[in-house]
């Protein structure tokens, strides 16, 4: 009789994670449809919360499954521009956007996008299909089609340069990527995300609005007239001057204002938060600190509010986190 020596390999174990993969895959080779992959996903969770979740999985397939290959391609845009202002309509999917100035007379922007495709001739393809850039005068579009987001072209991102000297309007958006503004005078821009970071360094004028929901926001400049909201995330304003209006709002996340002060200027501050601490440290405003539990809530408003030329209205509010005001040269 024979003796077999070694170790037994264990039989794989499946998890839920390996089931649901399997009857995506299957509805990826077309073994299955929508409905019937819906069912069989129902039956293993047993529940039916999962299924709109479900349905925002399969329309964007590709970042749900590791199937075929995603192949990178390039495209790049450049000309020049009329004189006056820049009106921007910029949207991607699962990519950043970075909007900048350079020296240069000419804008540049190129386009980056990751296709699924079996090879870099069906990529290129399946690219041509789509048209996502549309420049005409001063007007810059960027926008991926609704009919291209699911299955084939699964990420996009944007880099603008832009020629010095240019109000840039407009709207930005991306919805899993982040956002950096470098350098531009704005004249009304809209920002939004819904998974990253927004960044805004070196931003002259107003208005400014930024919303994100799982990210922090960042802005620098001289800013007037800023509207700045997200859920999970800081907010960071450091301000070489401001004016008008200026409200900042998180939940899950602290907020931090550096502001100068100077006799031409004044401050009217609104600040609560409910599990943390608010600090303020300005000339115009005192110094003053309030921590422990509960609600805290700070109103305040400079002394030359009347007589000042420039005022700033600010209100900051969170609920779990910290609000500091600080002075600065």
């Amino acid at each position: 009789m024979g003796v077999t020596t070694g170790l037994r390999p264990k039989p794989r174990r499946y998890t839920m994670s390996d089931r649901r993969r399997e009857i995506l895959e299957r509805l990826s080779a077309g073994e299955i449809d929508v409905g019937q992959a819906e069912e069989e996903l129902r039956r293993l969770e047993g529940k039916t919360g999962l299924l709109h979740s479900i349905r925002s999985c399969l329309d964007n397939l590709d970042i749900c499954l590791e199937l075929g290959n995603r192949i990178a391609l390039e495209e790049e845009i450049c000309g020049q521009l009329e004189p006056g202002p820049v009106e921007l309509d910029l949207l991607t999917v699962n990519g950043s956007i970075r909007i900048e100035t350079w020296d240069s007379p000419q804008y540049r922007l190129l386009i980056k996008k990751r296709v699924r495709a079996a090879d870099q001739q069906e990529a290129e393809d399946i690219a041509r299909q789509y048209k996502i850039a549309d420049i005409r005068d001063n007007v810059i579009r960027a926008r991926v089609p609704d009919q291209a987001r699911p299955r084939r072209i699964c990420a996009v991102s944007l880099l603008l340069q832009l020629p010095r000297g240019h109000a840039v309007s407009g709207a930005i958006e991306t919805a899993n990527g982040s956002v950096t503004l470098t350098g531009l005078e704005n004249h009304g821009l809209r920002v939004r995300t819904s998974n990253g970071s927004i960044i805004a360094e070196h931003l002259h004028g107003g208005p400014l609005t930024a919303n994100t929901v799982n990210g922090s926001i960042k802005a620098a400049g001289s800013l007037s007239q800023m509207e700045a909201g997200t859920t999970n995330g800081s907010i960071t304003l450091h301000a070489a001057a401001l004016d008008g209006d200026v409200s900042l709002k998180t939940v899950n996340g602290s907020i931090k204002v550096f502001w100068p002060g100077g006799q031409d200027t004044a401050l009217a501050l609104s600040a609560s938060t409910v599990t943390g601490r608010i600090a303020v440290e300005h000339w115009q405003l005192g110094k003053r600190s309030l921590s422990g539990f509960g609600n805290k809530f700070v109103e305040a408003r400079s002394v030359n509010w009347e007589q000042a030329a420039r005022k700033l209205s600010l209100e900051c509010s969170t609920v779990n986190g910290s609000i500091t005001l600080k002075e600065t040269e």
